[in-house]
């Protein structure tokens, strides 16, 4: 997604009344779609458990059974492609995570209900 494409998602979101959520280096944004990604995203928590990232927030996204998760790393700040490496690892939505990928410099979003 170009910067201007994306500054018009961000205006749509909020112009819905939707808050819009960055990441940055101490936080991750899951993007899960399925209950079998939950239950990866809640093995992979512990198995990572050394790495102090702790579950900051989760809402449901507007598609039916999707969640979206904020996770805080409290030991570690992340740059982008770390980010996108662990975001993957938990079970985040990996063509979503591959586009973050593929377009490295642009900020990851998420789309938050006030």
């Amino acid at each position: 997604m170009s910067v201007s494409s994306l500054q018009i998602a961000v205006d749509v979101a909020r112009s819905k009344g939707q808050e819009v959520v960055f990441g940055d280096s101490h936080h991750l944004l899951l993007d899960i779609d399925s209950k079998e990604a939950l239950a990866h995203y809640e093995s992979f928590m512990e198995m990572l458990k050394d790495l102090e990232l702790v579950e900051e927030s989760r809402w449901s996204s507007k598609s039916l059974g999707h969640l979206h998760i904020i996770v805080q790393s409290k030991k570690y700040a992340l740059t982008v492609s770390e980010r996108i490496a662990l975001q993957a690892c938990l079970g985040s939505d990996l063509k979503h995570e591959a586009l973050s990928l593929i377009s490295y410099l642009n900020p990851c979003v998420l789309f938050k209900p006030k």
